[in-house]
């Protein structure tokens, strides 16, 4: 089966989604939310980094983590019925869009789960494994400056959700090491202010070189995305 995907500007879409979004202020949102209007639930996938900014890097490898990012996100994809789940990327191809634009485009949508993909790094190359996250709080508006915090209403769902990917990247990685699910109280951004469910989920470490070697080999990764589509189903109640 063939699948194609129409990609907008993410300015426009923003631009588009707001616009709609006021226009439509006495007609749809006051009866139903964008999400209760849909027919099939919406993931948006955020691949981490791009354009200039190469987020980890192993320079042994010449490996950088947004590719790593764009590699997983693109396997995923490929492998997710469009036609039972719709698909929206937060960034297409090398591009680096602010991350407050991320975030209102992610919040204009009213997804059902946001997956932000990433993968870890540290001076210690040592350090190694996957993990998992998702924020105790929310913040309530996309601005410079943190202020006000409110209780993220998704923790319970977030929690099993994360278990739910841990336990099929472990049973498809059973030799790489499990750090666990991690709840946040800081403001990594894609968990903190999109006020919807929303999972950072980290694949090992970029400057271990097992780790490494794994994530730049495309069996490997076609048998992370597997295991991560399989969790997308589980999450959004989609028989595989």
């Amino acid at each position: 089966m063939r699948f194609f995907f129409f990609i907008i500007p993410l300015s426009v879409l923003i631009c588009a989604c707001s616009s709609n979004a006021e226009k439509a202020e006495g007609l749809i949102t006051k009866k139903k939310s964008l999400k209760e209007l849909r027919i099939k639930p919406l993931l948006v996938i955020d691949a981490g980094h791009g354009g200039r900014d190469p987020g980890g890097v192993n320079d042994s490898l010449k490996l950088y983590e947004k590719n790593v990012a764009r590699n997983i996100v693109d396997e995923l994809i490929k492998g997710i019925d469009t036609n039972r789940i719709t698909v929206v990327q937060t960034r297409i191809g090398d591009e680096n869009p602010h991350r407050h634009k991320r975030i209102q485009y992610a919040n204009a949508l009213e997804p059902d789960l946001l997956l932000t993909i990433h993968t870890n790094s540290d001076s210690d190359t040592t350090y190694n494994g996957f993990e998992i996250s998702y924020n105790d709080s929310l913040l309530k508006e996309v601005i410079d400056t943190d202020t006000a915090k409110i209780f993220n209403p998704f923790k319970k769902d977030l929690h099993k959700y994360s278990y739910i990917i841990q336990n099929k990247v472990a049973k498809a990685f059973p030799k790489m090491r499990i750090r666990g699910v991690k709840p946040r109280k800081d403001d990594i951004w894609m968990i903190y202010a999109v006020a919807y469910p929303s999972i950072l989920f980290e694949f090992g470490y970029i400057t271990n070189k097992k780790d490494a070697l794994i994530m730049r080999d495309k069996k490997e990764i076609k048998k992370l995305s597997d295991a991560l589509k399989n969790s997308v189903y589980e999450i959004l109640g989609i028989k595989a």
